[in-house]
């Protein structure tokens, strides 16, 4: 049997299209949301039947993958962007509820921990740092400098 897909979106169209950018940021499916950045600076959510729900116009180019999570009623996506930015939104209507400047690039996808004591937020830049975030307000609970040696020894 062949794969036949239920739907398919155009995520970039126009002027960037002939630059032949590349997306490097995967889908994320959690709950009934399919959320997606893009290189053009666009992010989105889809539903399950692809119609999409709401986009938001970033500015800055998305190579990171996002993080979904429920916190009670509410549903946070977290994602980077190329401008050193970790992005809070309700997953509701896309509404940005903070961002914090981490300095640098965020290319990687956030991942999240929860305690019975805490929950937190980790995310690395291409600075070479880490970063534990307060998931609720954004606050840096520590950051910590990764060396990485290009010397060949």
């Amino acid at each position: 049997m062949p794969f036949k897909p239920r739907w398919v979106s155009i995520l970039k169209k126009g002027k960037f299209f002939k630059y032949k950018r590349r997306e490097f940021s995967s889908p994320v499916i959690f709950e009934d949301g399919l959320y997606i950045g893009t290189d053009t600076g666009l992010f989105y959510r889809f539903n399950k039947d692809g119609d999409k729900v709401w986009r938001i116009k970033n500015g800055a180019p998305i190579n990171s993958t996002a993080l979904a999570i429920r916190s009670g009623d509410l549903v946070v996506v977290f994602y980077g962007d190329d401008e050193g930015f970790l992005h809070a939104l309700n997953a509701q209507d896309g509404k940005e509820l903070w961002q914090i400047n981490l300095g640098s690039e965020i290319w990687s996808a956030p991942t999240f921990s929860n305690s019975s004591k805490a929950a937190y937020v980790f995310v690395s830049t291409m600075e070479g740092k880490v970063f534990c975030i307060n998931p609720i307000d954004g606050h840096i609970v520590w950051e910590k400098r990764i060396y990485l040696s290009t010397s060949c020894q």
